[in-house]
């Protein structure tokens, strides 16, 4: 399989954070996206949406800033949106609001434990499952989830 982009979404407060985060993806053979990569001159929220839209994977940092970002949550709501698979990676703090149904990948502060937690979570199977999801959407096949009894019974 070809190097899989990740988009990091993340509180400009954790630069330092993510530049570490940077580099332990690229040493795992993924391709971190975020928004470093944007060109001046680039209207910055069309520059961000076309990176998230082209990743195979959306993975927020969610530390204590970030869970107080309004541009993480922003994000965060496109992601899931345009069915982006998404994986949290969770720095003392879990995850709240739309993710916290999402399981996180728990690290320390250096790191340690991202190839691990990333390995155990199977991120190949996780971007083919939402590439099989959009092919069946293209192809006119939908599948639908019912929150409750009576849609259930409607379907």
């Amino acid at each position: 399989m070809h190097r899989l982009r990740v988009f990091i979404s993340y509180a400009h407060i954790d630069r330092g954070i993510v530049e570490n985060l940077d580099e332990h993806l690229r040493e795992m053979g993924f391709d971190p996206v975020w928004d470093r990569d944007i060109r001046a001159g680039d209207r910055f929220d069309d520059a961000i949406r076309r990176q998230i839209a082209r990743a195979h994977l959306f993975m927020p940092l969610i530390t204590v800033n970030s869970r107080e970002s309004h541009w993480v949550h922003q994000e965060i709501g496109y992601a899931l949106g345009i069915n982006v698979p998404v994986i949290p990676v969770s720095l003392g703090t879990l995850p709240g609001e739309m993710l916290s149904t999402i399981q996180a990948i728990r690290v320390e502060d250096d790191l340690s434990s991202l190839q691990a937690g990333l390995e155990h979570a199977n991120v190949e199977a996780l971007v083919l499952a939402g590439a099989m999801h959009e092919d069946l959407e293209r192809l006119g096949i939908t599948t639908y989830v019912a929150d409750f009894s009576e849609d259930r019974t409607r379907l």
